[in-house]
């Protein structure tokens, strides 16, 4: 495997920069921080070699970083096309797209956006743009190039939706932080139940109860781990609050 990936002892690695949930800032050095470049610094850490981080500016910049061999790995969301120069593994993450729709709008489910007539503004060549471009029949899409600009253009515009990953269009949508604190419980009650109809699928991929070493582990959460085993629960059912900040109304209940 190290020979495949880091021929000279060296794993380089590419990253989208654009995708807000993966790579979610830099570290004092410059190099690009977050989920996706953390499992790049773990398989490389895993092979016991350096890394070297390509932070791309364009997905297509990352598929060609793998598909020219510039890159060992690349990460990327799996589409039938970027296939065609990359071979995918299973995912690693699920990131839910959706759509966005005017206040007051007769669009009240997703069944009811592929209609003729309907124009939606989307990031061209993005993952989600690429299923829309296969999978609509009868709406049109109206394509900008950069996520802020299909955000714009569906405002500007006045489109009957806008597509994109769910997380940023709840940022479109909720747009002050006063907006954020009243909605806060309701967005986390939604992703909650997500987690616990998944069995904590995002956790699973790198935790999983039969995998854990007992010996690794103090006393305390080794037993409580063992506990929830027994009773079929499920990561997101102790650990709420592990990533984010619970919101006040789920503190004010856990105390009653």
């Amino acid at each position: 495997m190290r020979e495949q990936l880091a021929p000279h002892g060296v794993l380089s690695a590419a990253v989208y920069l654009g995708n807000f949930l993966l790579v979610t800032g830099r570290s004092p050095t410059g190099e690009p921080t977050g989920i996706a470049p953390d499992i790049c610094r773990a398989v490389a850490e895993r092979l016991g070699v350096e890394l070297n981080l390509l932070g791309c500016d364009t997905q297509e910049e990352v598929v060609d970083s793998a598909a020219s061999e510039r890159c060992g790995i690349a990460l990327v969301g799996s589409d039938p096309a970027r296939a065609q120069k990359v071979t995918f593994t299973p995912a690693y993450v699920e990131l839910e797209a959706s759509y966005l729709v005017p206040a007051h709008s007769a669009i009240q489910e997703i069944s009811q956006v592929d209609q003729p007539g309907i124009q939606i503004a989307s990031f061209h060549k993005s993952a989600y743009d690429h299923w829309l471009q296969r999978n609509l029949k009868h709406a049109t899409l109206v394509h900008a190039d950069s996520l802020q600009a299909s955000n714009e253009l569906f405002v500007r515009e006045k489109l009957d939706a806008l597509a994109g990953l769910k997380t940023g269009l709840i940022t479109v949508s909720i747009d002050t932080k006063e907006k954020f604190e009243a909605k806060r419980m309701e967005l986390a009650s939604h992703e909650w139940a997500r987690m616990k109809a998944t069995n904590s699928r995002e956790c699973r991929n790198c935790h999983d109860f039969d995998a854990m070493s007992p010996e690794l582990q103090k006393q305390t959460p080794y037993k409580k781990h063992m506990k929830a085993k027994e009773a079929g629960k499920t990561c997101i059912d102790c650990h709420k609050g592990i990533a984010h900040q619970l919101p006040k109304e789920y503190e004010e209940s856990d105390d009653d």
